[in-house]
């Protein structure tokens, strides 16, 4: 399967909007220039926003009934949120008469909210983003997302929750076997490379984190400063830095808990990894990390002067 498969699929069942308009919006530039492109330019033929599609009849007949509520979100301040943000505004809100307050924040304010509202018993926030570290925690606050799944009146047009991979539901929006939230925002390492300089030092395209990290090593001994070997996300208290460690600990065979429950963080497989990404920090430009609203997605490109990049 293709990433852009993988990746229409997944934005055909985040929130339940368009989802060829999502996937469209998630890059608003034209593939030519760095000018920015047109709501109408980015739509996709099944969009909400166009007239007769199953989406807009859904959208329009379906929810009318809901029409006057108001529905209070919160969720992390990423792109992959503005973008559905902007989607809510355009399409969701004018369709349905539904009112919206969506509080975008950084990751580390997020959980502080909604524990108050927890505490307090407000019932501020109807939808709540729940990281993965918060599973657990969250477990018995929410509603069963399975009752909302198997509501048959209330299934957005070409949903399939099945499209999720059942690896990512079981280990990422479960807990103890059981479903507690719907999987919307998944950051997965992709590797970004400049052929130029690939075809220059004679390189080939790393298939595994070994390979990776010999690459990046070669190219950082060839080009620093102007080209360092890779970026990375180490800022310093954020949760970005769990991401990065775990691509490293789980690449080498490691992992947080052995199969009984005990902790096997300090086992040797476990040691290797977080080793290897110490390593491989050494070779990156590190003012880039500390900078930038959300450190897990806003890595940035700056004068070509990075090669190698795990968003």
């Amino acid at each position: 399967m293709k990433r852009r498969d993988v990746l229409r699929l997944g934005t055909s069942a985040a929130l339940g909007w368009s989802a060829t308009y999502a996937l469209k919006a998630c890059s608003r530039f034209s593939s030519s220039s760095s000018v920015k492109l047109s709501l109408e330019e980015t739509r996709g033929s099944e969009s909400a926003s166009v007239i007769g599609t199953d989406a807009y009849h859904f959208l329009k007949d379906v929810a009318k009934t809901f029409s006057g509520m108001t529905l209070r979100l919160i969720t992390e301040d990423v792109p992959s949120a503005q973008v559905a943000w902007e989607l809510v505004q355009k399409e969701f809100i004018p369709l349905t008469g539904i009112k919206v307050q969506w509080e975008l924040l950084p990751l580390e304010l997020v959980l502080g909210r909604i524990e108050q509202d927890i505490a307090r018993e407000t019932g501020i926030y109807d939808i709540m983003y729940c990281d993965r570290d918060w599973v657990g925690r969250l477990a018995n606050i929410g509603i069963d997302p399975r009752a909302l799944l198997e509501n048959s009146e209330l299934q957005y047009p070409n949903y399939n929750f099945e499209d999720f991979f059942p690896s990512l539901v079981a280990n990422m929006a479960s807990y103890q076997g059981r479903l507690i939230a719907i999987p919307y925002d998944i950051p997965i390492f992709i590797m970004f490379y400049r052929r130029d300089i690939f075809e220059e030092l004679g390189l080939s395209v790393p298939t595994t984190m070994t390979d990776y990290l010999a690459t990046a090593q070669v190219i950082n001994e060839a080009k620093k400063p102007q080209v360092y070997g890779t970026a990375g996300q180490w800022k310093a208290g954020h949760n970005s830095l769990l991401c990065n460690m775990t691509a490293w600990l789980w690449s080498h065979g490691g992992s947080f808990y052995h199969a009984d429950g005990t902790p096997a963080i300090n086992d040797e497989w476990a040691i290797a990894g977080p080793m290897a990404g110490r390593f491989i920090m050494r070779m990156e430009r590190q003012p880039l990390m500390t900078s930038g609203r959300s450190l897990e997605w806003n890595i940035y490109w700056i004068n070509d002067n990075m090669l190698l990049l795990k968003p």
